[in-house]
């Protein structure tokens, strides 16, 4: 995010912001070097904002977001890394968070500047409090808290406050998905989630005719590449064309109508909590929720479709059975042809990473829709 945005700038507007609708706190925000003066400090390696010396739920929190799965030696050099960064006092830090007219932080607080929004972790009320970044559009928040609002799923986490462009949720114990080392727990986790999703897709089920949705999909990637090249300058744009027509023509060996439902989007083990404790799986960050296929969720997180080439892997192995398997899950029909799967699959795939890209300020974003681009150009079917 350093390298992207203005972060330093965008935290202070954030929070000046925050403060001063949520604690009716007039405060001035700015940033400086490291000074024996200051008391908050920005670790952008770790992605934290603390105190001098945060208080150990704090950095129990933060040590658990680097449980890498994938690499001991990760797991080792982030953990330490982490550890001492938060034991520095301050040394580490890249920058000082400097508070003129109140002094909001203790060392029980936490600030996580994440992608769309900036979260405040209470710990001593054991509540976060999340909202929009400065100069960030105000699509996905209202898209999630409306979603949130109107919930009444117990693996959603409630929303107990909320107001212009923020909200307050409850501090939940454990720790992302993504952050579970002990593979037992994980895979009862992820079948947690797709039973839940799962619910959520019998709740709100409908059967559409399968040509009007392919081709509403496709007008509205057609309609959305024009606007990535302008404001994102991306490269690939044909690149997606030609895949989306492809994919299209695909799907007219569809029965005539196809299952849709409320899904999730970015259905993958970042946006799962799991409570080892309690043996219980939430699903949060509902920004990009919306009716699609209920096939998509389940292939997001079965399949690692938003890992470099996981959506050139599915296609590659869609006549497996584990790809058949993973995709219809949720599915009572089996004996779709797999191929028109694929074509659903990948209009609506293209959609979430155009539309997620485009709502990020000024041209961030494009690069990430090329290199999407750049994988699906593999694609053989």
């Amino acid at each position: 995010m350093v390298k992207r945005e203005n972060f330093y700038e965008i935290n202070e507007k954030t929070l000046e912001g925050y403060y001063k609708l949520v604690h009716k706190m007039q405060l001035n925000i700015t940033t400086s070097n490291y000074s024996l003066l200051e008391k908050v400090f920005i670790y952008p390696k770790i992605n934290a904002i603390v105190t001098r010396k945060p208080s150990d739920s704090v950095i129990k929190y933060q040590l658990a977001e680097y449980n890498v799965r994938t690499s001991l030696i990760k797991f080792i050099l982030g953990k330490i890394y982490t550890f001492v960064c938060l034991y520095s006092r301050g040394l580490f830090s890249s920058k000082a968070l400097v508070f003129s007219g109140g002094s909001p932080m203790t060392d029980n607080h936490l600030i996580l500047p994440c992608n769309r929004k900036i979260r405040i972790i209470d710990f001593e009320n054991q509540h976060i409090d999340s909202i929009i970044k400065a100069g960030f559009t105000r699509k996905y928040f209202a898209n999630e808290l409306s979603f949130r609002k109107e919930s009444t799923y117990p693996f959603v986490p409630p929303v107990l406050l909320h107001g212009e462009n923020w909200y307050r949720e409850p501090l939940l114990q454990g720790q992302p998905l993504a952050r579970v080392t002990d593979s037992r727990q994980y895979d009862l986790s992820v079948n947690m989630a797709i039973e839940h999703i799962g619910v959520i897709g019998r709740d709100t089920l409908n059967f559409i005719d399968s040509r009007q949705y392919a081709s509403d999909l496709l007008n509205q990637i057609v309609e959305l590449i024009p606007m990535a090249e302008k404001n994102k300058h991306i490269r690939y744009g044909q690149v997606l064309h030609k895949v989306s027509e492809a994919a299209y023509s695909l799907t007219s060996q569809l029965p005539d109508t196809i299952p849709t439902a409320m899904t999730h989007g970015d259905f993958q083990s970042g946006n799962m909590w799991f409570d080892a404790m309690e043996k219980k799986t939430y699903l949060i960050d509902w920004e990009t929720v919306a009716v699609r296929s209920i096939w998509y969720d389940p292939a997001t997180l079965l399949l690692s479709t938003r890992r470099h080439n996981g959506v050139l892997n599915m296609v590659a192995a869609r006549e497996s059975q584990h790809v058949r398997d993973s995709v219809l899950i949720n599915d009572s029909n089996k004996s779709y042809h797999m191929d028109a799967v694929m074509g659903i699959l990948l209009l609506e795939d293209i959609i979430f990473y155009l539309e997620d890209n485009l709502e990020l300020p000024e041209d961030w974003g494009g690069e990430l829709i090329d290199k999407y681009a750049s994988q699906l150009k593999n694609i053989k079917w």
